[in-house]
């Protein structure tokens, strides 16, 4: 499991933009360990959870995809730059996902979208 999760961050390699502000700020390729321990605290709190991997032309970036539970489940995007975002997608979904996120907040245009 560390190896993946190392070789995730390598390939990963969150850029400059967007900039991480949390507890690993300063740290080359944060987002990844960011956005894998937001996950577990949500999971450790019954909340439906995984790590979303985005690529851009220009960025890759990590972030936290939640389903807060509600009625009406409402989907959520974290990362430590933009706290948590409202989008509209499936959960199952990481392109719809990750398009509605870069919508609220970058406006970049997406490459890629995965599950990690």
């Amino acid at each position: 499991m560390k190896t993946f999760l190392a070789l995730s961050l390598l390939l990963t390699a969150c850029a400059a933009n967007p900039p991480t502000k949390a507890w690993t700020s300063g740290e080359k390729n944060a987002c990844v360990p960011e956005a894998a321990v937001m996950v577990e605290g949500l999971r450790g709190a019954d909340i439906k959870a995984q790590v979303l991997l985005i690529q851009t032309p220009k960025w890759n970036h990590a972030v936290a995809v939640y389903l807060y539970p509600t009625r009406e489940n409402k989907l959520w995007v974290w990362d430590a730059n933009w706290k948590s975002i409202r989008v509209r997608a499936f959960y199952d979904d990481p392109q719809a996902i990750a398009k509605a996120w870069l919508a609220k907040t970058s406006q970049a245009t997406l490459t890629s979208a995965s599950f990690l």
